[in-house]
């Protein structure tokens, strides 16, 4: 009898497992399974949902792969658990964590499945094991539908992962996704544990838009990271020219601070990109600056600084 009930539910677990793989994105599992699968007590039913291979249940897999409908009836006639948690392999670096269904959806791209977990009482700000959660994951992914949905079942847009991320910071790569969550009341000057905030990474990668949207709504230009770069620091050691110009137009800062930073990144040409015709552009500017206001330039005079590097230059 116990050995017969053993089977009996191996079949069914195996039977939906290859139903959740094979089915199409918007099918329902078969009425043979489902038949099957409700001539089984709730225990048993959900004991079914909850049997894992390799990490993973028939429940997470159908959120992964955006079977809605699935998920719905597992959820409500298998009495699945809403805040059960499985193995996600993130595409971009191989790395595995350990996550809810609702985080796995988001970052997934499932909207209709995020949909279906959330009227189903998925907790919007569960984290993963590195304290990321679905809204803050999804804005890493730029997907500005789920991350509306979920900031509008008040998803927690402030709430960083265990190394200070926001999803502020996670978005920078999109301009709308950003100007969202601003209008939604996210902190433009939170920074994480290296002390960098929005601003920071967006001009490490030379999202000009992104800088000048984070700016409008009140970035500070000057805050520092650990590393003592402010915003203008961080786009001359990036060669990030575009960013550099715009803040050196728009923020005042004094002429000694702007002499020296068209100094930089005219190094940071050179060094950095090989790009000699660049450098000398911004060196040029650099002595045009001092000429005009009058700053001379301070050499370093240290004897083995000038052994190792050789004379700064101080005119055209």
């Amino acid at each position: 009898m116990l050995l017969g009930k053993a089977q009996n539910i191996e079949s069914l677990y195996s039977d939906l497992c290859l139903e959740v793989r094979t089915a199409a994105p918007c099918s329902q599992l078969s009425a043979s399974l489902r038949s099957r699968l409700e001539r089984c007590d709730p225990m048993q039913r959900k004991e079914i949902c909850s049997k894992s291979k390799d990490g993973s249940t028939p429940l997470f897999s159908a959120c992964k792969k955006g079977k809605a409908e699935i998920v719905d009836y597992l959820l409500s006639e298998c009495h699945a658990d809403v805040e059960h948690r499985g193995l996600f392999e993130v595409p971009e670096d191989r790395s595995v964590h350990t996550v809810t269904l609702l985080w796995c959806a988001a970052v997934a791209g499932k909207v209709k499945v995020v949909e279906v977990l959330v009227r189903h009482g998925a907790d919007v700000n569960s984290d993963s094991d590195t304290g990321s959660t679905p809204v803050r994951s999804a804005c890493f992914m730029t997907h500005l539908e789920i991350v509306k949905l979920l900031v509008h079942n008040r998803a927690d847009i402030q709430k960083p992962n265990y190394n200070g991320g926001t999803c502020l910071i996670n978005s920078v790569q999109s301009v709308e996704l950003c100007e969202f969550l601003l209008r939604s009341g996210a902190n433009v000057n939170a920074q994480d544990i290296q002390n960098k905030t929005a601003l920071h990474y967006a001009i490490q990668e030379h999202r000009l838009d992104t800088a000048k949207l984070l700016l409008r709504y009140g970035a500070d230009p000057y805050l520092e990271s650990r590393y003592k770069d402010d915003a203008l620091q961080i786009a001359c050691l990036k060669g990030a020219g575009e960013i550099f110009h715009h803040l050196v137009d728009t923020i005042p800062y004094p002429a000694e601070r702007v002499a020296s930073a068209f100094e930089l990144i005219g190094s940071t040409f050179l060094d950095e990109h090989h790009d000699s015709q660049k450098a000398l552009f911004y060196w040029q500017a650099a002595c045009n600056l001092r000429k005009v206001a009058n700053l001379p330039k301070l050499l370093n005079s240290d004897p083995e600084i000038v052994k190792m590097f050789g004379k700064e230059f101080d005119s055209r």
